[in-house]
Parts: C-alpha cells; sequence; structure tokens
C-alpha cells in the first residue's frame, strides 16, 4: 500500500586503485550509502496515527475523574499509599507519552 524506495550504493576502492589516484591507504576503503524515501501518504499516516496515540495517553493519564493520575491523587488524599505497581504504571504512562513521541512533526516537516 505504501512503497518505501530505496536507493543504495557500494563504493569499494582496493589498495592498487587508491594509490593510483594518489591517496595513501594500508588495506582499502569500503562505503556503504542507503537512502530510503516514503510517499507522502505514509508519512501523513505515520504521523496522524503517533498523534492519535499522544492523544490517547493524555487521555488515560489526565482525564477529569477518570485518568490513572487523578486515581492515584485520591488514593494519596484518602491516606492510603501507592503500591509499587501504581507507581511502576504511572513511570510507563509518563514513559509511553515519550515513546509515543509528540514531536514527531517537527522531525519531518
Amino acid at each position: 500500500l505504501f512503497a518505501a524506495y530505496s536507493v543504495e550504493m557500494h563504493i569499494q576502492v582496493d589498495q592498487t586503485t587508491a594509490e593510483a589516484a594518489g591517496i595513501s591507504v594500508e588495506e582499502g576503503i569500503a562505503m556503504d550509502f542507503q537512502l530510503i524515501t516514503f510517499k507522502p501518504a505514509y508519512t501523513r499516516f505515520s504521523i496522524i496515527a503517533k498523534y492519535f496515540f499522544v492523544t490517547v495517553t493524555l487521555l488515560v493519564g489526565f482525564c477529569p475523574i477518570h485518568g490513572y493520575f487523578w486515581r492515584l491523587a485520591a488514593v494519596r488524599r484518602a491516606g492510603g499509599l501507592w503500591t509499587s505497581e501504581q507507581k511502576w504504571v504511572a513511570v510507563l504512562l509518563a514513559a509511553l507519552l515519550f515513546f509515543d513521541d509528540p514531536l514527531v512533526a517537527l522531525e519531518v516537516y
């Protein structure tokens, strides 16, 4: 559906060719280049999907009354202590926001 275009270039220069060109090398030179481009439709789809998941993550974490951090605050106000599982889920939820990469549009455009 969304094709990727790939251009690969392999350059290899052995010792005799390098010396003939006036370059002093002991073994030789080998370089690989790879350029991959995607269709603009795939890029738009990818950005929309990432921002959808950023929105869902923010809603799960911070939605009033039902959000995870609101529930944790209610437990804390009631005098209870957070369990280690609740603390880890809070850390993972915050890490998920950074994994979703909310700045992806700045990288593309």
